[in-house]
């Protein structure tokens, strides 16, 4: 019953993320301002502020993994890439990686329903991002304590 149940999520995971991808190939030929996908992979365990910094010659770019724009977290939560901040419609998939490359789906919060991950801000001008990866009730305790992007 187990591998049933494992077949389907895979399953039901392989149909989504066929049909996002279809959806911004779509939306990219049509011109409809679509920035592509992006990937987050943020060290297990691993509860703070992540501040990108965008566009910096002296940083290394964002890798490609598929798809998906893939930015690796350090520890420290400071992010420092070469890519540009792109506008326009994101598809974004955040994940733990454990030591081991075990990786773990984070969801993007909703107020008053949960979450680990928690949006701030996005500074396409600045080239700049802010966001809280943890519970609603530490994004919360955290406000006091939010860095600036770049400025931390």
């Amino acid at each position: 019953m187990r591998i049933k149940k494992f077949t389907w999520a895979l399953a039901q995971s392989i149909a989504t993320s066929i049909v996002v991808i279809a959806v911004i190939q779509l939306l990219g030929a049509l011109g409809e301002g679509v920035a592509g996908a992006v990937g987050w992979e943020i060290p297990a365990g691993f509860h703070g502020w992540v501040s990108v910094v965008y566009d910096d010659p002296i940083c290394p770019p964002a890798h490609q993994s598929g798809v998906f724009r893939t930015f690796s977290v350090p520890a420290d939560g400071r992010v420092c890439t070469s890519s540009m901040l792109r506008g326009g419609w994101t598809y974004s998939r955040y994940e733990y990686v454990s030591r081991t490359g075990e990786r773990t789906p984070l969801v993007v919060g909703t107020p008053g329903k949960g979450g680990d991950i928690w949006p701030v801000y996005a500074d396409l001008h600045g080239q700049r991002e802010l966001f809280y990866v943890g519970s609603e009730a530490e994004f919360h305790e955290s406000q006091g304590n939010t860095p600036v992007a770049g400025n931390e």
